[in-house]
């Protein structure tokens, strides 16, 4: 189904969807048929709302954002994760009752242009994915710089 952002009001059907953009404007993607919404017992054009009708109407209708710890959700919340017709959906636990390997194992962050240096420069021995990773950040560093001195108008000979 094609759909279109609008600035307007979500509907009651499921397939529309609300956005909070970065300039703080109320972005609504609903199907293109909608074109008037039901407001104050009569029907409207989503244009011809006021920004404050459209706010009051974005936080009565607008998804509820769950008041757990940021990337968890509620304990108990079932995840719409399952892709088998008989199983159920998995329910999220709380982040203490998950093994501390899992932590360990999902989050691994890639080593820095710093560490990589610190770690030459200390004599350590690099791995092949280490060698490839300084190599990469190395030439990222310096064509950065030489935009940086094109820009500036420095001319290195």
């Amino acid at each position: 189904m094609m759909k279109r952002a609008l600035t307007g009001l979500p509907s009651s059907s499921a397939s529309s969807a609300l956005a909070l953009n970065s300039r703080k404007s109320i972005q609504i993607q609903i199907p293109t048929c909608f074109t008037q919404l039901r407001h104050e017992s009569k029907w409207v054009k989503i244009s011809s709302l006021s920004k404050a009708e459209l706010q009051e109407l974005a936080k009565k209708y607008g998804p509820e954002t769950p008041k757990g710890a940021k990337g968890w959700g509620l304990e108990g919340h079932e995840l719409p994760l399952n892709i088998l017709k008989e199983a159920k959906n998995p329910v999220v636990k709380s982040p203490d009752k998950y093994p501390q390997w899992l932590f360990d194992v999902s989050y691994n962050p890639d080593p820095t242009l710093e560490q990589l240096k610190e770690k030459i420069a200390k004599g350590e021995k690099l791995t092949v994915a280490e060698t490839k990773r300084f190599n990469k950040l190395t030439r990222r560093a310096k064509i950065k710089e030489n935009n940086f001195n094109r820009v500036m108008g420095i001319v290195l000979a």
